[in-house]
């Protein structure tokens, strides 16, 4: 078996040296995006839980923000009764 060109044997190296640095370039720039994304989520649904938790609102949807949470209570609709026959 022949041995691999000299241009063939740069891109392998090329490969194996970028990977690892691809690799650090990405968990860098999610362990910087991360808090900002989390903080802006938790702000919105703050918003909408505040929104939603006055007491003249509907009575089948209440929310609640739970640390990044939001959950999601209330009572379900009455259903209209069936008029005697």
């Amino acid at each position: 078996m022949p041995l691999p060109d000299r241009q063939t044997r740069l891109r392998r190296v090329g490969w194996l040296a970028g990977l690892p640095l691809l690799a650090l370039a990405w968990g860098g720039a999610t362990l910087l995006a991360a808090p900002r994304i989390g903080a802006r989520i938790e702000a919105e649904a703050r918003d909408v839980a505040r929104l939603t938790e006055d007491r003249e609102g509907e009575p089948w949807l209440r929310v609640a923000a739970r640390g990044r949470d939001l959950v999601a209570k209330g009572k379900p609709r009455a259903r209209p009764s069936a008029p005697p026959c």
